[in-house]
């Protein structure tokens, strides 16, 4: 037997082509379209091809679609005929792609046929692939991926130039349905991939705050029907900053990968475990008894404590965990919220802790939220307020100066302390307009003083300092615009921060202090002596007064203990050329002990409080308190 290609006429001559059929080979290829434009299933559209293709040839034959095997690389497999009985398909095995006609087609790309081949029975078309007459390729994404194939079962019967140029139009049928169900399915995978990144952290491929809000949405709806717990742990890795810090942020990216591969191992595979940033991960469990959330959330800790081993690096991390219960109606950014009120709830109770959120938390949160609103219009509102506490020269009775002191007149609750507010003030970085408006009023008040009450005519005012405040680049333009429109001497005003705030960073401490040196101001280290560095880095810090810390003056008297200590101060004062003022001054007693000691300014309630800029001449006009040489 001999086989020809496109090109060469073999056989009989081609049958004719009829009006009728060509009309009925155009409306197989238009349904056949229709049908790939619609994404039918590709089962379908091969079922499709192979049965318009056999009865457009006519009876006698049988047409099929060998694709190759993506389980047997090498090999095609029968996918799709007509002519077959049913049962002969499931019969259908791989083959060498390289047999018969069919491994012609592949090679040579091209329609091939056999003459005289006919089939002896319908399944030697399944079992033989070299009893084919007649097999055209079939390409996808620019290859042959297949062929279409026409067996003969009657003696009679020959392949003509009608039965090639049927099988090449269904085989370029197969061909566009390949490529195109290739197209969509690149698509699927290109959105598949896109909507996986926008859901999902990059660096431990966890769900991201958005999916983990989607689901915990839908866990809440199921319970509203289901009536099932639903529990959100909120996870926080203690002083993770320390870890970038000291060894970079490959070994603390590859240590958050390893806390979220323990995370997933710890929980069950229904439970949704995420990364919200930074090292901050979440836990959404269903169907879990809130009396169990404990016990789970303390063996995270457990797992998350054990010790990591980078590249012979080893790391030991701790996890404070909030847990938040889901409550009837509560939406799924609520309970998210909740669950980290508890975290932070956690840190400050020691860190490496669980705590469980309540409704105390709730209520200490909203009074937090309300008076943050408030304390944000204070300014604008005319509700901030200075008070005065005096400073005296011990030798002289004289008063040198006083300090500045904010209170917040807030409507419906009164006078409110600093304590009070002010630690939420540098929280939230409202210390530094709160801050410019006390160095602005205490300036022009003090100038207003000492322009016209004779007797406070060198009178010096003192305004303490936050950290926010010193890094903050306006500080300088702050205090030399305070300076100018109220006319105050530079030297009058003495700015103080505390030894705990210029033991953060020593370095921004003296480089802002170096600058607000360079206007003139006085520079006060408040606190002095309860900072566990305070002696050795006193010389790096441009500063011309120390404020003995209250805690050593109360036990003044009593306390050989303390008194050693405020003598050290003194003289280490004395020695770099330092003012040394005492704070907390409460008793007679203290007092002549800082006498004896040679401090010669003194601050506390046995010589005024804080008081109203009213208040302030009443006293002053009352005469020197008690224990001055006035």
């Amino acid at each position: 037997m001999g086989h020809s290609t496109d090109g060469v006429a073999p056989g009989p001559q081609p049958s004719p082509w009829t009006v009728e059929g060509l009309e009925a080979l155009m409306e197989r290829i238009s349904t056949i379209q229709q049908q790939i434009s619609h994404r039918a299933p590709t089962q379908q559209l091969f079922d499709a091809i192979t049965t318009a293709c056999a009865e457009l040839i006519g009876p006698g034959c049988i047409v099929g679609l060998r694709l190759a095997d993506e389980d047997a690389p090498g090999e095609v497999r029968l996918v799709a005929a007509s002519g077959l009985p049913a049962e002969a398909m499931f019969g259908a095995i791989s083959q060498p792609m390289e047999d018969g006609l069919a491994g012609m087609a592949f090679r040579d790309e091209a329609i091939v046929t056999r003459e005289a081949t006919h089939l002896t029975d319908a399944t030697s078309f399944v079992n033989d692939v070299t009893a084919a007459a007649l097999a055209a390729p079939v390409h996808a994404a620019g290859r042959v991926v297949g062929t279409i194939e026409l067996g003969v079962l009657r003696e009679d019967r020959h392949v003509d130039d009608r039965d090639r140029h049927l099988v090449r139009v269904f085989a370029d049928l197969a061909s566009l349905a390949l490529n195109d169900h290739d197209a969509v399915e690149s698509v699927r995978r290109v959105a598949a991939d896109m909507m996986h990144r926008t859901t999902h952290d990059p660096l431990t491929d966890l769900p991201n705050r958005s999916m983990v809000l989607d689901r915990l949405t839908f866990a809440l709806h199921r319970a509203q029907r289901t009536d099932q717990a639903v529990t959100v742990l909120f996870i926080d890795l203690d002083r993770f900053q320390t870890v970038n810090e000291v060894y970079g942020h490959g070994p603390g990216d590859d240590a958050l990968v390893e806390v979220a591969r323990r995370l997933r191992e710890a929980v069950r595979p229904a439970d949704t475990v995420g990364r919200l940033g930074g090292d901050e991960f979440v836990v959404v469990c269903e169907q879990v008894p809130e009396r169990n959330t404990i016990d789970l959330a303390e063996r995270l800790v457990e797992f998350i404590g054990e010790p990591i081993i980078l590249d012979g690096l080893e790391l030991t991390l701790t996890a404070s965990i909030g847990i938040a219960h889901a409550a009837p109606a509560e939406t799924a950014e609520e309970i998210l919220w909740n669950a980290d009120i508890a975290m932070y709830r956690a840190k400050e109770t020691g860190r490496a802790r669980v705590v469980v959120f309540d409704d105390e938390m709730r209520s200490r949160i909203m009074h937090r939220v309300d008076m943050e609103q408030a304390l944000r219009h204070a300014i604008d509102r005319g509700e901030l307020r200075l008070h005065f506490q005096p400073a005296w020269s011990l030798p002289s009775g004289t008063m040198l100066g006083c300090e500045a002191l904010l209170r917040w007149q807030r409507p419906e609750h009164g006078l409110v302390p600093p304590a009070a507010f002010v630690p939420l003030a540098e929280e939230t970085g409202l210390i530094v307009p709160i801050g410019a408006w006390v160095i602005g009023e205490a300036c022009m008040q003090v100038a207003t003083w000492r322009r016209d009450v004779p007797e406070l005519s060198s009178m010096r005012v003192s305004v303490n300092l936050a950290m926010r405040q010193l890094t903050d680049p306006g500080l300088v333009d702050v205090v030399r615009d305070a300076l100018a429109s109220s006319g105050l001497p530079a030297d009058a005003l003495w700015l103080e921060i505390t030894e705990t705030t210029a033991m953060e960073d020593v370095a921004t401490t003296a480089a802002a202090l170096a600058e607000l040196r360079g206007l003139g101001v006085r520079l006060a280290l408040d606190d002095f002596g309860t900072g566990y560095s305070s002696l050795s880095y006193l010389r790096e810090l441009p500063v011309d007064i120390v404020k003995i810390d209250r805690s050593f003056v109360i036990n003044l008297a009593t306390d050989p203990g303390s008194r050693a200590i405020v003598t050290a101060i003194v003289h280490l004062a004395r020695a770099l050329g330092l003012d040394v003022m005492a704070e907390g001054v409460e008793t007679l007693e203290q007092l002549e002990v800082l006498r004896e000691l040679d401090c010669h300014i003194i601050q506390g309630f046995l010589l005024g409080g804080p008081e109203a800029p009213e208040d302030v001449l009443r006293s002053l006009r009352s005469g020197a308190p008690a224990g001055t040489d006035a």
